[in-house]
């Protein structure tokens, strides 16, 4: 059961966005943007702006430190857990921007980061920051060693393979994580797209990779976050093909292999990354996965993830609305911030107040009704909510609420099992207990 609403947001005063953090004790991860890139890859979901000097140095110099300042109270209390710099491209930054940058964040050597780095920017003088700053995990940004694929896709490659050799060696002695995401490009000849996969695993599993997160891509498609039957087939494809490659390695682990593997009903695999991960005997993984349950882009993968429960996301820095960054506190407000890299404003999203639970439950038994029927005696429901999904693209967002209900029943007879099969297949995501 879904309410949608079209909303004109409302801007988001400064006191009101201090004020609704202080009444929040949640654990909160911090995503801090990084808008600029270089080139804007074909595949690329979350484009960066093109780099423009002048606009690059004022986001670094004024923007951004002036928004670590704005939230300094938030970011000094014990509710922040994690940080992600993402993008866009971090590893714009320089080792000095990176220094001022970093030494303004109250406390921030002692809590677990991650920063996401081009293979074609990234130095060993930035990975000395970061260990200087006791960053958990670096991303080499590889998606595939084939220099012609790319190209194709307009990504710019980096000086050689051996140089992201050596930068990811070079990541491992100094004690980061080293996490690569890798693309399968589907160019319709099956032989010749699984072959490059299977050697770009090889290259970052002989170079002690910590882990690898791997998504498919069709041809044709601008996002490999494309949900398409072929996409979803090639998927499955993909992950029974890596699953045997890496079985019998004595190091790695594909990640939830039962499920994601042996599933018998297609449609269940999702299309989003799956991963391959050093033994977790052999790696402190707490810091490894620690990040994932705050990502915060309201462009990129916050709905998956963080939408839903009460982890709280703080999304810092933005430009020109060409991307906007996504706050979350609870379930109960959010905001997104639209940035010039002169002032910042912020427009509120979703309040609870204004989504009151009452109007769904309503909706839910009509429903109910018109299609089951009234559940007979012995089955009762608790409900909450959640919001499930936004549309992105323009500044009207239409925020789509979510109803979740929890089914019980105090006895078990033949009418009751029968109505509990009909509400499984109505509603499958549902706890039924």
């Amino acid at each position: 059961m879904k309410n949608k609403s079209n909303i004109e947001m409302r801007e988001f005063s400064k006191k009101e966005i201090l004020d609704a953090w202080k009444d929040t004790k949640h654990s909160t991860g911090v995503y801090i943007h990084s808008p600029f890139c270089k080139e804007q890859c074909e595949y690329c979901t979350f484009k960066g702006t093109l780099f423009k000097s002048s606009e690059y140095k004022r986001y670094y110099s004024e923007y951004l430190p002036n928004l670590l300042d704005f939230y300094k109270e938030i970011l000094s209390s014990d509710i922040i857990k994690h940080y992600e710099f993402g993008g866009g491209n971090p590893s714009l930054m320089t080792p000095t921007i990176m220094r001022n940058i970093f030494g303004r964040i109250p406390n921030f050597k002692e809590k677990y980061k991650t920063i996401e780095m081009h293979v074609a920017d990234w130095s060993k003088e930035q990975l000395d920051v970061l260990a200087e700053y006791n960053f958990t995990n670096v991303v080499a940004c590889v998606q595939t060693f084939d220099s012609d694929i790319l190209k194709k896709q307009h990504r710019r490659r980096p000086k050689s393979i051996e140089d992201v050799y050596e930068k990811i060696q070079y990541a491992n002695s100094l004690g980061l994580n080293t996490l690569s995401d890798l693309i399968y490009f589907n160019t319709e000849n099956i032989e010749t797209d699984m072959d490059r996969l299977l050697q770009d695993i090889q290259r970052l599993i002989d170079n002690d990779i910590t882990e690898i997160s791997i998504a498919t891509l069709e041809d044709n498609d601008t996002s490999f976050f494309t949900k398409n039957s072929e996409n979803i087939r090639f998927n499955k494809i993909v992950r029974e093909t890596v699953y045997d490659y890496i079985k019998n390695n004595p190091d790695y682990i594909f990640e939830n292999a039962e499920e994601l593997i042996h599933s018998n009903v297609p449609e269940y695999v999702p299309v989003t990354p799956f991963r391959i991960h050093k033994d977790m005997n052999k790696i402190d993984t707490g810091k490894l996965f620690s990040f994932l349950p705050y990502l915060s882009e309201l462009d990129s993968r916050t709905t998956q993830i963080a939408i839903g429960t009460n982890y709280n996301t703080l999304g810092i820095g933005s430009y020109n609305g060409h991307k906007y960054t996504f706050s979350k506190i609870e379930d109960k407000l959010e905001y997104i911030e639209v940035g010039d890299t002169y002032i910042p404003k912020w427009l509120l999203a979703y309040d609870k107040n204004d989504h009151p639970i009452k109007e769904l439950v309503l909706e839910f038994y009509n429903e109910l009704e018109s299609t089951i029927g009234d559940p007979p005696d012995g089955i009762f429901f608790t409900f909450s909510t959640k919001v499930t999904n936004y549309n992105k693209h323009n500044r009207n967002k239409q925020v789509i609420r979510e109803l979740i209900a929890s089914v019980k029943w105090n006895e078990r007879s033949i009418i009751i099992d029968e109505y509990i099969n009909k509400l499984k297949k109505l509603f499958p995501t549902w706890n039924f207990s």
